[in-house]
């Protein structure tokens, strides 16, 4: 079961809860004051793809520039009409 957050309209109050998709918008009272809560819309977390994007926080710039030429590489082989090799084999 996926885990919820909602925020008590009052105080404030963070809640998580362990709920089943269908009861995900049903209403929760805060545990501090009883007031009624919005649930919260959290960002995902998506970590950057060091293949297509350079990600300083994954990787150095150089080696995003040899997976770059590789990539490079493949697509000028299927551009000319040659069977391009697997990237890994470049």
């Amino acid at each position: 079961m996926p885990l919820y957050e909602y925020r008590c309209i009052e105080c404030g109050e963070i809640i998580t809860r362990l709920c089943d998709y269908e009861l995900r918008d049903d209403p929760v009272g805060c545990l501090i004051c009883h007031a009624e809560t919005e649930r919260l819309f959290p960002k995902p977390h998506i970590g950057p793809d060091g293949i297509y994007s350079y990600a300083p926080n994954i990787g150095d710039k150089d080696s995003f520039d040899r997976k770059q030429a590789k990539i490079d590489k493949w697509n000028e082989a299927k551009r000319e009409g040659r069977q391009p090799k697997l990237i890994d084999e470049v």
